[in-house]
């Protein structure tokens, strides 16, 4: 059916009483069919009767039909019966009511969408329901949309670009839907009114993606209840991805004057709003209630100008719940609070409940006001007595928090109260606040930043400040430590003499001074030998810095760059600088039990003169295993000095320990004193009288442009002497780049006396040495050197012996072992070919 007209139904008009039916299937087409004064450009259909039934099903094609009133596609009221679209394609179609599909379904019906149908580039121009405008009024109906049914690029002038319903009665069940590029005014993916019983469910793998509200609120979804037997339930797998509100809610806004919401399994991703919300807005009156559980997710969500990231609920005789819910890199900016959460407590009957819920790398970021920005994950305003707080009323238990950040008061919750320190002795009191994997919650100031408030009274005085001296560490009174964890380090705006310093807003000015604090408390008891340092800029007023780790106050530290992302791409991290180049004492020493993890942080080297390593790690027997970590870092020669001078020292040295270098670059060094950038030993321990052990790990770094200029050093880049149970392992595409050794092995030169070597994806490109261009290896007393998974050597030269790539001297009597496979030899030559003896 092509170009038809009618007044109503512009290609079938159908009327259906007693028990009639009507089929359309097959391959059918209705197009640019157009109702020029009623309803129903497509179709019109009217279903009066318990046994009628309007099937269309196949390979339906409904496109470019229009109405002048209602349902530009289909129109249909249906008072019993049933009425089933099946695997139909309705698109580009308009009407000024429900531009796809317009149903009314008034008794005893049965409504459904299946079979992969799909809704797309509709629109409705003046009313509401792009794709689909439905409205119920009985109890006894059901309308069903499921079978990964989809709906795509609909709009709508006013409410629900992707649907529009509105529920008296009766259950819509969406199941396996994807609503995808849809907008209008207010719900642009889904505009839902619920009154009296109308239920509506949401459930299996569900998508609302890229859907925005351009004027008002609820991006993907708007849900206005105000019946006490409404409900909507979402279960399941939905999803509400990169969806956009202009003022609220950037993926749901609901509105509850009663009944109850309950989102199961739900997942916000990458959602926005203007003025509130990010993710989700609610305002809960009247006995609503929200309940969020059963790990569902709100990510990268964020209110531009608004508070609450990732949600934002005013609660007045009403109640919130959260349990097994992840936040992750929501953000609101200042002069809003909440990164992830804010929440208004109005009354004593305003409750909130947040269980077994994690929030990561939330933040409020910084902006001109410089007003605000408090709590980085959670904010919560009590309009109500310290004293009435109970477990009952207020309850966070077994939370998560991790890397979150601020930019006015409070890491990861900022409440403001009548009374703040009173506040905080009521939570203690109470057990109200509990965090995984934290110590002395109440009483550690290394989370003075981290949980803080604000008097009402100071705030009126003084409003949005963040000035330090008007909030409170909420736990205050409690604090049995002196020295925060982590601590922040800002050589231009930190101050070594600030209370607390080292948290986030408040940072030290120094590494020395951060890390050489005594922890202990006027308890006497000293908190855990852990600590983290972050650097939000180059330390240089560390000068001549050495650190031996242990200290005497911490086993296991942390350094790294501000902004540091652990899965970002190698060499993008910000890397902030430690200045060494004058000094000549190692910046290092791991020993003992000492831990030191380095993080997107940059190295040069020492004063060229000095014969010290740059970092040193050494076991003084196996049973203690130094550790040390250097991850997503950069080490090059001072350029100052390069051109110059050749360094004297090495970069790492070990002696037993664990190592690992990973996402790590080491480049443009020029070496002389017979130094590699690595060197690794493994000598007899004087105590045990054992061979000291090294695991060593080499992943996805590259040592580059590394040059031994003079004297009788091998292995440029690493230089290994192996006994006992010693494994060193370098994959994951390393790259060894134009290293050239002053004899042997121009990359790596090894000795393996019963240790292990492996590589595994190692590229090694226009090395050179005198023997080995890329390695030089002598195997025995059973150690192994294993090369696979399309290693390669390619430009590689020995310049005065044999070996182009590889040079190996194996004693095969002592169960030594080479084993070569898959790997690949291109364009390596050996210019003396001379042979020479072996075992």
């Amino acid at each position: 059916m092509n170009n038809c007209k009618g007044t109503v139904g512009g290609g079938i008009y159908s009327y259906l009483t007693d028990k009639g039916k009507v089929t359309i299937n097959g391959t059918c087409i209705i197009s640019n069919c157009q109702s020029t004064s009623g309803n129903g450009g497509g179709i019109y259909s009217y279903i009066y009767n318990t046994n009628s039934k309007y099937v269309i099903s196949g390979q339906i094609e409904i496109k470019d039909c229009s109405s002048s009133s209602q349902g530009g596609g289909l129109w249909t009221e249906a008072h019993y019966g049933q009425q089933v679209l099946e695997g139909v394609n309705i698109s580009g179609c308009s009407s000024q009511i429900g531009g796809a599909i317009y149903a009314q379904i008034l008794l005893k019906v049965i409504f459904t969408i299946n079979g992969s149908s799909s809704i797309s580039n509709c629109n409705s121009t003046s009313g509401s329901g792009g794709g689909i405008y439905l409205y119920m009024s009985e109890s006894d109906c059901l309308s069903n949309i499921y079978g990964l049914t989809e709906i795509k690029n609909c709009s709508s002038s006013s409410q629900g670009g992707g649907i529009f319903a509105e529920l008296h009665n009766g259950d819509f069940v969406l199941t396996g839907v994807s609503i995808i590029d849809c907008q209008s005014t207010e719900g642009g993916g889904i505009y839902q009114i619920l009154k009296s019983y109308g239920i509506l469910t949401i459930n299996g793998s569900s998508l609302i993606e890229n859907c925005n509200s351009t004027s008002g609120s609820g991006g993907g979804i708007y849900i206005y209840n105000q019946d006490t037997q409404s409900k909507c339930i979402i279960s399941g797998s939905l999803t509400i991805k990169d969806c956009n509100s202009q003022t609220i809610g950037g993926g749901i806004q609901t509105e509850l004057r009663n009944g109850e919401f309950t989102f199961s399994g739900i997942i916000f991703d990458n959602c926005q709003s203007n003025s509130g919300g990010g993710g989700l807005n609610s305002s809960l009156t009247s006995g609503g209630r929200l309940n969020i559980k059963d790990s569902s997710m709100f990510t990268n969500c964020r209110s531009i100008s608004g508070p609450g990231g990732a949600l934002y609920s005013y609660i007045s005789n009403g109640k919130l719940s959260f349990d097994t819910v992840q936040f992750s890199y929501c953000s609101c900016s200042q002069p809003n609070n909440g990164g992830a959460l804010y929440i208004t407590q109005q009354s004593t009957s305003s409750n909130i409940s947040i269980t077994k819920s994690s929030f990561k790398n939330c933040q409020t970021n910084s902006s001109s006001s410089q007003k605000y920005g408090w709590g980085g994950a959670i904010f919560i305003y009590i309009n109500y007595s310290a004293g009435s707080l109970s477990q009952n009323r207020f309850s966070l238990n077994q939370l998560v928090f991790d890397e979150n950040q601020v930019a006015g008061m409070g890491l990861n919750i900022h409440i403001q109260s009548d009374d703040t320190l009173a506040t905080g002795t009521k939570i203690y009191q109470e057990s109200i606040l509990s965090v995984n994997d934290t110590t002395n919650l109440y009483s550690s100031p290394s989370y003075a930043y981290e949980y803080i408030g604000i008097n009402n009274t100071v705030n009126n005085n003084s409003i949005g400040t963040i000035e330090y001296s008007k909030h409170n560490p909420l736990f205050e009174k409690n604090f049995a430590s002196s020295v925060p964890n982590p601590s922040y380090i800002d050589a231009s705006n930190g101050n070594d003499n600030l209370k607390y310093c080292g948290g986030f807003r408040f940072k030290c000015q120094t590494i020395s001074y951060s890390i050489g604090r005594d922890p202990k408390p006027l308890s006497g008891i000293s908190p855990a030998k852990i600590i983290k340092l972050i650097l939000t800029s180059d330390p240089s007023l560390d000068n001549n810095l050495q650190i031996n780790i242990p200290t005497t106050y911490w086993d296991f530290v942390t350094i790294q760059s501000d902004g540091y992302l652990q899965d970002s791409l190698i060499s993008t991290n910000p890397k902030y600088q430690i200045l060494t180049s004058s000094q000549s004492n190692s910046l290092f020493t791991i020993t003992g039990a000492g831990h030191l993890d380095l993080l997107g942080l940059h190295f040069t080297n020492l004063n060229p003169t000095s014969q010290e390593p740059l970092i040193s790690i050494q076991s003084v027997n196996n049973a203690q295993v130094p550790i040390l970590s250097i991850i997503d870092c950069e080490l090059n020669q001072d350029s100052t000095q390069y051109s110059s001078a050749s360094l004297m020292h090495g970069l790492i040295f070990i002696n037993g320990g664990k190592l690992t270098i990973s996402k790590t670059i080491i480049k443009d060094y020029k070496l002389k004193n017979g130094k590699s950038s690595l060197m690794i030993y493994s000598d007899i321990s004087s105590t045990s009288g054992v061979y000291r052990i090294n695991q060593i790990d080499i992943i996805n770094s590259i040592f580059e442009n590394i040059k031994q200029v003079e004297g009788s050093g091998s292995g440029s880049a690493i230089n290994v002497e192996f006994k006992a149970a010693s494994i060193l392992k370098i994959t994951d595409t390393t790259l060894f780049t134009n290293c050239e050794s002053a004899t042997s092995g121009g990359a790596i030169q090894s000795e393996i006396q019963g240790g292990t070597i492996e590589l595994s994806e190692v590229t090694m490109n226009g090395c050179k040495g005198s023997n080995g261009g890329g390695i030089y290896s002598i195997i025995s007393s059973g150690g192994t050197l294993t090369i696979k998974e399309s290693c390669s050597f390619m430009n590689c030269i020995s310049q005065y012996g044999n070996g182009g790539g590889i040079y190996i001297d194996i004693e095969f009597s002592s169960q030594s072992i080479i084993s070569i496979e898959d790997c690949i030899f291109s364009h390596c030559s050996a210019i003396d070919s001379t042979p020479q003896s072996s075992n």
